[in-house]
C-alpha cells in the first residue's frame, strides 16, 4: 500500500510555490486591443504528468485545505498513469476539448471573430496546460475532481504576445466521482475534462474581455 503523510509547512510552502506555475501576466494595451479582430485558437499537445490520488491506496493530504491542499495532493499523488492510459485508449484528447471549450466561450463573450487555424488572423491564442489532474475535496477522500492550470497567450503574427493570462479551476460542488469511474467509465472522465475546461476558458476569456 503507497501512503504519503505531509510532514512539515516547508513542504506546503514548497508545493505551494511549485503550484504557481505558468506563464507572468501581460495587460493588452488600447492600440493592441483596438487591432485585434481575428483570432485563432491553439493548444499546445504537450501535457504535463496527470496528477491523481486513488484513495483505496491511502493517500492522504489531511490538514491542508483550499489550493495549497490540492497543489499538495498534485504533488504527492499517485495513480495518474491509469487516467492517462484510460484517456489515449479511449481517444479522450484533453488539448482539444481545451480548444474547443475556449473557442466556444470566446464565441459566446463576443469581440473576437475565431478563424481555422490555417487562415490568417491578427493574433494566435495559445492555451498552455501546466498541471491537470483528480484530487480529493471537502475532506472526502472517496470523491475526486478535476482540476486545471492552464496560461492562455495571444500573440501577434511575429511572435509579439499582446496578452497573457493563467488560471487555475478546480470544480468542488459538481462533476465528481470516484477513482474506479473514471478508469472504467472513460465518458465520465471526458466530461469531466469538459467541465473543468469550460470553466478555466470561461474565466481567462472574462479576463481577455475586461
Amino acid at each position: 500500500m503507497k501512503r504519503y503523510v505531509i510532514a512539515s509547512t516547508l513542504i506546503v510552502g514548497q508545493v505551494v510555490m511549485a503550484g504557481c506555475v505558468g506563464l507572468s501576466d501581460v495587460k493588452m494595451s488600447t492600440v493592441d486591443r483596438e487591432q485585434t479582430k481575428t483570432v485563432k485558437v491553439r493548444a499546445e499537445n504537450k501535457l504535463p504528468d496527470i496528477g491523481s490520488v486513488n484513495p483505496s491506496h491511502g493517500a492522504v493530504a489531511g490538514g491542508v485545505g483550499g489550493a495549497a491542499g490540492i497543489l499538495l495532493a498534485s504533488a504527492i499523488s499517485s495513480d495518474g498513469g491509469q487516467i492517462q492510459v484510460t484517456m489515449k485508449s479511449n481517444n479522450i484528447d484533453l488539448p482539444a476539448i481545451l480548444r474547443d471549450e475556449f473557442e466556444k466561450a470566446l464565441r459566446s463573450r463576443g469581440g473576437f471573430s475565431i478563424v481555422d487555424e490555417n487562415a490568417p488572423a491578427d493574433a494566435e491564442m495559445v492555451l498552455f496546460v501546466n498541471k491537470c489532474g483528480f484530487l480529493p475535496v471537502h475532506g472526502s477522500r472517496s470523491v475526486l475532481y478535476p482540476f486545471m492550470n492552464v496560461s492562455a497567450s495571444l500573440r501577434k503574427p511575429d511572435g509579439t504576445v499582446i496578452w497573457q493570462r493563467t488560471d487555475v479551476e478546480h470544480p468542488q460542488d459538481k462533476g465528481g466521482y470516484r477513482f474506479e469511474d473514471y478508469i472504467e467509465k472513460p465518458e465520465i472522465l471526458r466530461g469531466a475534462w469538459s467541465t473543468v475546461s469550460g470553466m478555466v476558458s470561461r474565466n481567462l476569456v472574462e479576463e481577455l474581455s475586461d
